[in-house]
């Protein structure tokens, strides 16, 4: 039996700078810009774009917020998360072995889009979320997807090691400098004595070869339905492409 499994895939450009500070400088702290081409009319009613940081309680704090035109959204990282949302790096990677334990990091998975044009980020006027996702390999040779969060770290830390399952591993290389920083998951498989494992890899090394796309997900769940281009990921069921593009779906909505 066949099934579609489709990705929605933006087909606006897309460009990302990063600086970084001073390393010899305590007071400075990278910046990260971020920005994108895709059109408003592939988020109908989206006029504000918003990058937030959360704590544990819930409480969001607004770091960089942008209006979304005809030209797309671009948002400067620059600000220090509220301290509310800044929590230890085990919160998120226990288990790991971390070289400054007393570093610690707030963090957002994905850019939130608003239907107002004021300031004030209502819950009312919510629309979804933007997220960026690459692609690349085929069924033959091995088939990658990645995705992007972003993470500010109060201090140059590096987090590695590994966490496994019975049928899933997960390795860890992650060098943040102070300020914010663009961190990668990979998501592969791999077999191992007639056995699929999930693989996944988090890191900062920038991901290479690969075509990216931005997406935006309506919180109605119509994502990629509002004249966006859908790309389809495989048409054979249980194919890997098929089983890592789901695997990608849980895990970004697991995080919300």
């Amino acid at each position: 039996m066949k099934k579609l499994f489709y990705l929605p895939l933006m087909l606006g450009a897309i460009a990302v700078a990063f600086t970084s500070c001073n390393n010899n400088d305590e007071e400075e702290s990278a910046t990260l810009l971020i920005t994108s081409t895709m059109p408003q009319s592939e988020a109908p009613g989206v006029e504000r774009v918003v990058a937030a940081t959360w704590g544990d309680d819930e409480t969001s704090h607004v770091v960089a917020y942008s209006r979304f035109t005809s030209l797309g959204f671009s948002l400067l990282l620059d600000a220090t998360p509220n301290a509310g949302t800044i929590m230890p790096i085990s919160y998120l990677w226990d288990g790991l072995t971390i070289s400054n334990t007393d570093a610690r990091i707030a963090m957002f998975w994905d850019i939130e889009g608003f239907t107002s044009t004021t300031g004030a980020f209502l819950d009312t006027d919510f629309a979804g979320w933007f997220f960026r996702v690459g692609v690349s390999g085929a069924e033959e040779t091995g088939f990658y997807m990645a995705d992007e969060f972003f993470v500010y770290a109060t201090r140059a830390v590096s987090i590695t090691g590994e966490e496994s399952g019975t049928d899933w591993v997960d390795y860890f290389n992650i060098n943040l400098v102070q300020g914010w920083n663009r961190v990668f998951t990979i998501y592969s498989e791999r077999t191992e004595g007639g056995n699929i494992i999930d693989v996944y890899e988090t890191t900062t090394t920038p991901v290479t070869g690969m075509e990216w796309s931005w997406i935006f997900e309506s919180d109605n769940g119509n994502g990629g339905e509002h004249g966006q281009t859908a790309m389809r990921v495989n048409a054979q069921e249980n194919s890997a492409a098929a089983r890592v593009a789901e695997r990608v779906a849980q895990r970004r909505s697991d995080r919300r």
